[in-house]
């Protein structure tokens, strides 16, 4: 990823789509990197989605709960996600802990 984001870093002509960018030579290469950079971001978004995606299909209902409850809705604390699902502080962590995991090894991230 780093290499390819110096190779982008060091592009000289200015193209989008094949067709030449029709501004000043600086803001052509400027324009570019920015254009590729953001193609990088939404590629690493894409496969951050898809792997919580994948990991979120494969839990319980009751780790689906807690993801639902912690990162989508967010209105209660950690506590407050064990009481609501009559589970101890110990488990909800345990849980968040694995799926955490899960999710990291799928990207292939150390952990």
């Amino acid at each position: 990823m780093e290499e390819l984001r110096e190779n982008i870093l060091s592009i000289q002509a200015a193209t989008f789509s094949g067709t030449p960018v029709s501004t000043s030579r600086l803001s052509d290469t400027t324009a570019q990197k920015a254009i590729k950079l953001s193609s990088l971001a939404l590629m690493e978004s894409a496969k951050r989605i898809e792997a919580i995606e994948y990991v979120y299909n494969k839990l319980n209902e009751e780790q689906k709960k807690i993801i639902r409850l912690k990162y989508w809705e967010g209105n209660l604390t950690n506590q407050g996600i064990a009481l609501e699902m009559n589970i101890n502080l110990v488990t909800f962590y345990r849980w968040r802990n694995s799926i955490v995991k899960m999710v990291a090894a799928r990207l292939g991230w150390e952990m």
